[in-house]
């Protein structure tokens, strides 16, 4: 995840079957989806483990799910569960700084999970652990791979990936929300609850409570 090697110094990376860590260089990151390519430095030995990628477009709520890695420094932890929901908002999961959707699992997911993949029951990397519901147990969070596989080709060339940006918070206007903010009942489409500063979106007027 890019929010894991952020700001660091050095990163090293363990590999099953290997003795040591290795450097690794960070080659790029994109924020958007909190995902970094690493490139592993001065390697001559035998050729390193790798998973097969699935797709996650294949998912179905209720399909078995596992996830793999270090919970709280206990390496090589494979814990079980299932895909409890797909297509997951980042509002819905109190997630407001998260800004794509992701696959909700029940499998456990904990601390030193972040960077670890979700696998299918092929053994297939569907996803990418990113992290855990801070509210609750039992609701862990993964970057669908797909989303990961569009990107990944220009972050193993160094380059960042181009986003459109707005630079605004959004909820859909149900009647809960129109009755909250003095609409009629019925009315149709989103309510602009926020509006980051210095954003394309406050240079072109738009204010919270626009509709």
């Amino acid at each position: 995840n890019a929010h894991v090697v952020r700001g660091a110094d050095r990163v090293t990376v363990t590999f099953a079957g290997t003795q040591s860590p290795m450097q690794v260089e960070v080659l790029e990151e994109d924020e958007v989806l909190d995902v970094a390519a690493l490139k592993v430095k001065s390697y001559s030995g035998k050729p390193l483990p790798c998973l097969r990628l699935g797709s996650s477009q294949t998912l179905k709520t209720g399909d078995w799910a596992i996830v793999l890695g270090n919970p709280l420094g206990l390496n090589n932890t494979c814990t079980l569960g299932i895909v409890s929901s797909l297509d997951r908002s980042a509002g819905e999961a109190g997630l407001d700084w998260i800004r794509h959707p992701m696959v909700q699992t029940d499998a456990a997911v904990n601390q030193g999970n972040s960077g670890g993949p979700l696998l299918n029951e092929n053994g297939e990397v569907v996803g990418i652990i990113s992290m855990r519901a801070m509210f609750g147990e039992g609701i862990g969070f993964a970057i669908p791979v797909d989303s990961v596989s569009v990107c990944l080709p220009a972050l193993l060339q160094r380059r960042k990936m181009p986003r459109a940006y707005l630079g605004l918070k959004m909820a859909t206007l149900t009647p809960d929300v129109c009755e909250a903010s003095g609409l009629s009942i019925g009315t149709e489409g989103a309510l602009v609850e926020r509006v980051l500063a210095q954003s394309p979106a406050e240079a072109a007027g738009v204010v919270a409570g626009d509709h």
